[in-house]
């Protein structure tokens, strides 16, 4: 099993957990770090996982992204998974509020958080000819207002609605898509949307408030999404497995 694993960003972001979980389904691992200096939080996590490939990754360079696929092509000659964990938005657009967000930052959040996915299912699809599964998170606040999460709301909602319509269209090759939903926590944008927004609010207030927002009334770990993705990677899966709109 081959798996591309982007969006790491340290030991608490949530492709850190997934990553951790392929690797223990027995999964070949390629993970992406997005500039020089995040290169010294993931270099030793890509070494912890044993991964075959750390690569270069920012989103919006169309020839880095074309670059890790045509890699990965070279080396390994195929893909079984695509994990993509990033999502991001100018950080005076974020603060500001929806409704005084720029049209320049609109765009760039959608560009990086959303339509980076539907780019690296463009070039996934070819390396998945025996099937494969393409997953990416999403947030509460897609579906949901959460205060303060900003232009990333309608960003999220967006992504999910990718993940149904690329699942239509690529269902047919035996590839699976899912938005999986992430709750809050506390790497990126989630912090500075829900933390530093908040004023003078201390650290537990905003947790308390985060966690009012959850299903169980509590902040998850790293580790709470990639239990689903275990199941969904099982082995005792069929190998083909049919398609799934979310």
């Amino acid at each position: 099993m081959k798996a591309l694993v982007t969006g790491i960003a340290n030991e608490h972001s949530i492709a850190y957990g997934c990553a951790k979980a392929f690797r223990e389904l027995g999964a070949d691992l390629a993970i992406t770090y997005a500039t020089e200096k995040t290169k010294a939080w993931v270099e030793p996590i890509a070494q912890e996982l044993d991964a075959h490939m750390l690569l270069p990754l920012d989103v919006a360079d169309a020839n880095q992204l074309n670059a890790v696929f045509a890699e990965i092509g070279q080396r390994w000659g195929r893909l079984d998974i695509v994990l993509h964990s990033i999502a991001w938005a100018p950080k005076d657009d974020l603060q500001g509020g929806l409704l005084h967000c720029s049209s320049e930052g609109f765009a760039q959040a959608m560009d990086i958080s959303c339509h980076s996915f539907v780019h690296m299912a463009a070039l996934a699809a070819p390396l998945m000819d025996k099937g494969g599964t393409l997953l990416t998170m999403s947030y509460h606040g897609a579906s949901k207002v959460v205060p303060n999460y900003s232009v990333m709301g309608p960003v999220k909602a967006a992504l999910e609605a990718c993940a149904r319509y690329l699942a239509h269209e690529l269902g047919p090759q035996g590839i699976r898509l899912a938005s999986s939903v992430a709750a809050a926590d506390w790497t990126g944008v989630n912090q500075k949307a829900l933390v530093e927004n908040r004023g003078p609010r201390s650290r537990r207030e905003s947790e308390l408030a985060m966690e009012h927002c959850q299903p169980a009334a509590a902040l998850p770990s790293c580790e709470s999404v990639p239990g689903i993705h275990r199941i969904r990677e099982s082995p005792r899966r069929c190998e083909r497995p049919a398609p799934s709109v979310r």
